[in-house]
């Protein structure tokens, strides 16, 4: 009768990896003169069969999760006989995940498209939240490593926001970081320049300047360099009458000013 193949660990029963590592394995020594097949299970499930010429067997064990630990058997074949020996594999979960920090921004009012983009790496990742001045700004699932979470940060007023990002994964570890943004609105008001004649004692006669800027404060007006009117301008038409002017050439010069 051929001799029945032998089998032991080379290392501890009991291996622990941590999720999401691979190039993990076990290594069974065994021996046998009529070898034929080996089988690997996990659980009751069969995961791997491959030719066996006698010699050490390597059963890979990547891909594994956390609700183990997890029973993986060897089976090995001879011609005549079989054999087993099972290892205990553990996986856990300690590494928090990894969030990339994005450079702090700058942008003009006004201006579209704006947005924020994180980075997180994590074998198991759950989902996320972001926090601005006003409390949570949006939440949601992060379903997969390496996943851009992108907000939007269009529509702020002009000033200065930190925008923070936590992220969790299935084992509850955690990673945050902070974004400053900073809304600036340097646009000058836009003015238009109407010109015109009139005739010495017509009436009814006004000058209607169309101011443009989307944080109107307060305007100054001149006639021929002395100042004329000084005080709110709130809405984008300001309307001056020019009734009881003399003969003459005049000059009138508008100087509007926004909040910032």
């Amino acid at each position: 009768m051929l001799p029945m193949a032998t089998a032991r660990l080379t290392r501890r029963p009991q291996q622990c990896v941590e999720l999401g590592t691979t190039s993990h394995t076990i290594v069974w020594s065994a021996y046998n003169a009529a070898p034929d097949h080996c089988e690997a299970y996990v659980g009751d499930v069969l995961t791997e069969t491959q030719a066996w010429d006698g010699s050490d067997v390597s059963i890979n064990t990547d891909g594994l999760g956390t609700d183990g630990p997890h029973n993986v058997t060897l089976v090995l074949f001879s011609v005549l006989k079989h054999q087993s020996d099972t290892a205990n594999v553990t996986v856990t979960d300690i590494v928090p995940p990894d969030l990339s920090s994005p450079e702090d921004v700058t942008y003009e009012f006004g201006t579209s498209g704006r947005a924020i983009s994180w980075t997180g790496t994590d074998a198991d990742p759950l989902r996320y939240e972001v926090y601005h001045y006003a409390g949570l700004y949006t939440e949601g699932f992060w379903n997969r490593s390496g996943e851009f979470i992108t907000i939007n940060t269009d529509r702020l007023e002009v000033g200065a926001y930190a925008f923070v990002m936590d992220v969790w994964d299935e084992a509850a570890y955690e990673a945050a970081d902070s974004v400053d943004v900073t809304v600036v609105d340097t646009t000058p008001p836009q003015i238009s320049e109407p010109d015109f004649s009139i005739s010495h004692g017509t009436t009814g006669y006004a000058i209607t300047w169309s101011v443009v800027d989307p944080h109107l404060h307060f305007c100054n007006i001149t006639r021929n360099g002395t100042l004329v009117y000084s005080g709110q301008l709130s809405s984008s038409e300001f309307v001056l009458s020019v009734d009881g002017l003399g003969p003459g050439v005049y000059n009138f010069t508008l100087r509007a000013f926004d909040e910032y």
